[in-house]
């Protein structure tokens, strides 16, 4: 005599009552419904389809690199930029060093704040000839939108001061505040 209220389970193959809707032995579920809804990869869908939705838009705006300067270096203009000489102290034995510095104010008239602006001096003797130059980038230095920002570059003289007549300065780089790095 065979005994019909017995199925075999879909998973283990295992006689289970055939009114079960779970298998005792594996813990299967028996109807198809059931087997897909109670996947473990069927509730990480939750987690997963909001992730790949957001994830771009989070990695974007960490790695955001904001405006290109090339775009936008005619916003930024040195103005009142002026030459000045002084003495930086150094040991006893050595004396004082002859330093020279440019003192000025940044310009800017467009609509992004800037930071880490590198600029750059160029210093020329009396017939024009290049003599000295500087170049530094200016940490810590926002410039904000359509504002203005003072700046001075300050390093030791390597003629004597009479031979620095006149000098040039440009803003070489800089980057969007905006930029996470």
């Amino acid at each position: 005599m065979e005994n019909t209220d017995k199925k075999t389970c879909k998973m283990c193959y295992m006689e289970i009552p055939e009114k079960a809707k779970k298998c005792p032995y594996c813990h299967q579920w028996q109807n198809k419904f059931s087997m897909i809804c109670f996947h473990p990869l069927f509730a990480m869908l939750f987690f997963i389809i909001p992730y790949c939705i957001l994830a771009p838009l989070f990695f974007e705006s960490i790695f955001y690199e904001g405006e290109p300067f090339s775009e936008h270096k005619e916003a930024l203009k040195i103005i009142d930029a002026v030459m000045n000489f002084g003495e930086l102290a150094g040991c006893q034995q050595k004396g004082k060093y002859p330093t020279v510095a440019i003192i000025g104010k940044i310009k800017n008239t467009g609509d992004i704040y800037w930071k880490d602006v590198v600029i750059e001096a160029q210093i020329f003797n009396k017939d024009g000839k290049l003599i000295d130059t500087k170049q530094q980038e200016q940490y810590k230095f926002v410039v904000l939108a359509n504002g203005e920002s003072a700046f001075k570059l300050s390093f030791a003289t390597e003629f004597p001061k009479e031979e620095y007549n006149h000098f040039k300065i440009f803003i070489r780089s800089a980057k969007d505040l905006r930029a996470r790095f």
